[in-house]
């Protein structure tokens, strides 16, 4: 019997046409996202200065006065990711800094939010420390949440990435608490 053009007559032909095709059908999906990235990665590069300029600016200013630094550790397993509320709720440990202008810590965050290297991406995260910065009339500036690798989290809500100096600085200042 002839084989007709497009009929497999094996059943490794038949794997090999299907897989052809799931690509064939990827491509055609994708191919409206192409240059999508680009536009949205130079877009976001002035979002980023700007949020990392604003957040250091409320540091060096004095409007960011109190700190409060949640965590809750690493070993702690949960039935889901950790998001803000939660780890607001649950967390095992919560610091409070309330002269914040006047503690080491408020420059040396400034420093390590320049060089963090924050950049604004879509990032899912099981959140582990939180950063909450209030002004004198105790309302929240500033937030910030890492997960527990220090790379990605959520800076005022927006989901973002960075190179994990803010949980070093943090692990080293605040783990003898619980260590």
């Amino acid at each position: 019997m002839k084989a007709r053009r497009g009929v497999c007559s094996g059943p490794e032909e038949r794997r090999l046409e299907m897989r052809m095709r799931y690509l064939l059908v990827g491509a055609i999906l994708l191919l409206p996202l192409q240059g999508c990235g680009n536009r949205a990665q130079s877009g976001s590069a002035a979002a980023e200065e700007d949020i990392v300029r604003k957040a250091v600016g409320l540091l060096q200013s004095g409007t960011a006065t109190r700190l409060e630094i949640l965590y809750l550790p690493k070993e702690v397993a949960t039935r889901g990711s950790v998001d803000p509320p939660y780890l607001e709720r649950a967390c095992y440990y919560r610091i409070g800094i309330e002269r914040l202008d006047q503690a080491p810590l408020g420059a040396e965050l400034a420093t390590t939010l320049v060089s963090a290297n924050i950049r604004l991406r879509p990032s899912r995260s099981d959140l582990r420390w939180g950063l909450i910065f209030y002004d004198a009339s105790n309302s929240r500036v500033l937030t910030i949440y890492l997960d527990k690798f220090g790379r990605k989290g959520l800076i005022n809500g927006q989901t973002m990435v960075s190179n994990g100096q803010l949980d070093a600085l943090l692990a080293r200042r605040c783990s003898c608490l619980w260590d």
